[in-house]
């Protein structure tokens, strides 16, 4: 199964899921450059307070959105699994356990892409996120001995 093909079978909750792995990536990629920019500036010695004042501005920015987004993905992966569960009940309830539209094999299914998508999403961008937050925290404690 495709990456595309899980996207779809997740259902409606897949688009925010999706929308909150493209900001947190670029907000983390965005990290990375920021870092990467200011340990080349401490290597030439060229580091001015424009540099200084640029880094804590955009560190307390992205940082917060950062953290945000790390907590949405498994939460809105969880309202995912909830409404597939529902869906699942839902076909109980209509005695359509074995309808051609899916019944409680198509529930659990949505209910699970979501859930795993959330995770995707959150469990590799908090370990980038601590990555980047322990190279920027080095940067800053011993800027020249780094």
């Amino acid at each position: 199964m495709h990456l595309i093909d899980i996207f779809f079978e997740g259902g409606w909750v897949m688009w925010p899921l999706g929308l909150s792995a493209f900001l947190l990536w670029f907000c983390l990629g965005y990290r990375a450059f920021l870092y990467r920019y200011l340990y080349a500036r401490l290597n030439s010695n060229s580091l001015d307070i424009e540099d200084q004042n640029l880094y804590l501005s955009q560190k307390i920015k992205y940082t917060s959105l950062i953290k945000s987004l790390l907590m949405i993905a498994p939460l809105l992966g969880l309202l995912g699994t909830v409404s597939g569960m529902i869906e699942t009940f839902d076909s109980m309830g209509d005695m359509q356990l074995y309808s051609q539209d899916g019944g409680i094999a198509a529930g659990i299914s949505k209910a699970l892409f979501t859930t795993q998508m959330g995770l995707v999403i959150s469990a590799p961008g908090l370990l980038f996120s601590k990555f980047i937050e322990t190279r920027l925290a080095k940067l800053e404690i011993n800027p020249k001995g780094f």
